[in-house]
């Protein structure tokens, strides 16, 4: 199981950190830290409301000494982009010997220097929204000889609850005793699931 410490320096709020926030509140027993020095001294609980006692720190080095082997980039931001701000900060974690998970648009792996020294620290960088490069987006119209019952959720926004609402419904199927798998559709489901495709990065 990863150890993980969410990077959200500044924008750590129910909106501006939904990435890492479903991460607190679906799998908070994974998390060690928060990284947001505008809320250090805090927790999860006190900040979102839910993430329970995670502490809030206000450096790498605070986080680190909690034991993480992994940071996740917790933000999604508009444009999907990095913060320049951040890359420093980022090869510092790798440095420090800890994977990175994104679900950026910015692809880490296509950054020459994170992409050299996590090679040479042997450590994992992991684009959620990476997409296959032979996938195809084509409709053959298999809905109709599929057995598997499925339910999508859609909608004009990208904040007003639809992974949630399936998270919570896949919950409920699986303690009534009904096989049921969660296939993400955007990052922050992939993070939680490890399966899916982000919808938004596919040409």
């Amino acid at each position: 199981m990863p150890k993980y410490v969410i990077l959200t320096e500044g924008r750590l709020g129910p909106l501006t950190s939904k990435t890492g926030n479903a991460l607190l509140r679906y799998r908070p027993d994974e998390v060690v830290a928060i990284l947001d020095s505008t809320h250090a001294g805090k927790t999860a609980e006190s900040v979102l409301g839910y993430g329970g006692p995670v502490p809030v720190v206000a450096t790498l080095d605070e986080a680190l000494a909690l034991g993480p082997d992994t940071l996740l980039i917790g933000i999604a931001p508009t444009g999907g982009r990095l913060p320049e701000s951040w890359q420093a900060l980022l090869m510092r974690a790798l440095r420090a010997d800890l994977d990175i998970v994104s679900g950026l648009h910015t692809m880490l792996c296509g950054n020459p220097s994170l992409s050299r020294l996590a090679f040479e620290r042997g450590r994992k960088m992991t684009d959620l929204r990476a997409c296959p490069p032979e996938l195809e987006v084509v409709s053959k119209g298999t809905y109709r000889q599929r057995t598997v019952p499925t339910v999508l959720t859609v909608g004009a926004d990208c904040n007003i609850g639809k992974m949630t609402a399936l998270l919570n419904l896949e919950r409920s199927l699986v303690a009534r005793g009904v096989r049921s798998t969660f296939v993400g559709t955007g990052q922050t489901g992939i993070l939680l699931s490890g399966r899916g495709i982000a919808v938004d990065a596919v040409v």
